[in-house]
């Protein structure tokens, strides 16, 4: 093109190849004046011109009808939607009074494990061990074995309380209350009597709150943290979502559950067996539809305020995500049996 410009045949390589092409040249073709030309030529830029302007107004109207859409929708705001759902009755039970909130993460204490030479061989998960107390009395009861143990203050939450947390934050920040965060290892009693609790975690993680949790339900502990069981109809709920195999599909379950702690505090409990089942019961309790429908499920004849009630979600799932589940269980708690009949829980 630049040595030659006037032969009939250019080299050229070709866009995304290694090698010489020939490539025919086409003489231009002398440009006449002609009054038909030049009204074809403008016809068609006019009708290209007339084209892209009705597209693009087309696709501005579309935008400002769906902007529109979305403001005048209950819920499409996100900040519209999060006051809505501080306002609920199921969150304004924590929300709605000048009581601080405390927000429990359900973790794992893990200390270490030295060797012969004092040096951290491992890090050690003991279902009984749950604080820097417990591994101390642990020490008084097993002194041989205990004195290969070291407290590393260090601890451990399941992938699926980021997604929680993620959920529940932008709820409970609505209220513009203090808004305190701990670990479960490090909860105390004076804690759950001092602030509305709201709990993130798994159902195995519930350590101090197990107890005030399982005494006024018709739920409880099966044969391990996988397993719950319907008292009253016998029923088990399984999850198999602890050992799924890739692409597999999983059945694991979410656990919601709220109650007086005191007469002045509330516990919101947001769990479940694995992840799969934590994340459903975040979603759910950040969803306003989900939310009515989980009251509407509990028969309430009374026209005091629903205070003391539970729900079961049962989930499925693949690779340790949630794609559908469904209301199993729903019930009202006796309120009453959390400590009339509940162990007393001791301070850590």
């Amino acid at each position: 093109a630049q040595h030659a410009p006037e032969a009939d045949s250019h080299l050229v390589i070709p866009k995304g190849q290694y090698r010489l092409a020939v490539m025919a040249v086409v003489p231009a073709q002398p440009r006449g004046f002609s009054l038909a030309g030049m009204w074809q030529s403008f016809s068609r830029q006019f009708f290209q011109f007339n084209l892209n302007t009705a597209l693009l107004s087309a696709a501005v109207i579309l935008l400002l009808v769906n902007l529109l859409t979305m403001l005048n929708q209950p819920g499409g705001s996100r900040a519209y939607q999060y006051e809505a759902l501080a306002a609920h009755s199921v969150w304004r039970q924590v929300l709605g009074d000048d009581k601080p909130v405390l927000l429990v993460m359900g973790d794992y204490y893990i200390f270490g494990e030295l060797n012969a030479n004092g040096n951290i061989a491992r890090m050690v998960r003991e279902f009984n061990v749950n604080s820097a107390t417990d591994l101390e009395e642990l020490r008084f009861t097993d002194i041989k074995a205990a004195e290969h143990y070291l407290d590393l203050d260090l601890s451990y939450m399941p992938e699926g309380s980021a997604f929680a947390l993620a959920r529940i934050v932008p709820i409970l920040q609505e209220a513009g209350k203090p808004v305190n965060i701990t670990m479960m290892s490090d909860l105390s009693t004076a804690d759950i009597r001092s602030n509305h609790i709201v709990y993130i975690g798994y159902i195995s993680a519930l350590d101090k709150l197990r107890d005030l949790t399982f005494a006024g339900s018709a739920l409880d502990i099966g044969r391990s943290y996988d397993e719950l069981l319907n008292v009253d109809s016998m029923e088990y709920y399984t999850s198999d979502a602890g050992l799924p195999e890739q692409g597999k599909p999983f059945r694991d379950y979410g656990l919601f559950s709220t109650y007086p702690a005191s007469f002045d505090t509330q516990v919101i409990l947001v769990t479940g067996m694995r992840d799969a089942g934590l994340m459903h019961t975040a979603q759910a309790l950040s969803d306003m539809r989900a939310l009515n429908e989980l009251v509407a499920a509990v028969e309430h004849d009374s026209d005091e305020p629903l205070t003391s009630f539970e729900a079961l979600y049962e989930v499925y799932g693949v690779d340790r995500l949630n794609f559908d589940a469904s209301l199993v269980y729903s019930g009202q708690m006796d309120a009453g049996r959390i400590w009339r009949g509940a162990p007393e829980i001791g301070v850590n």
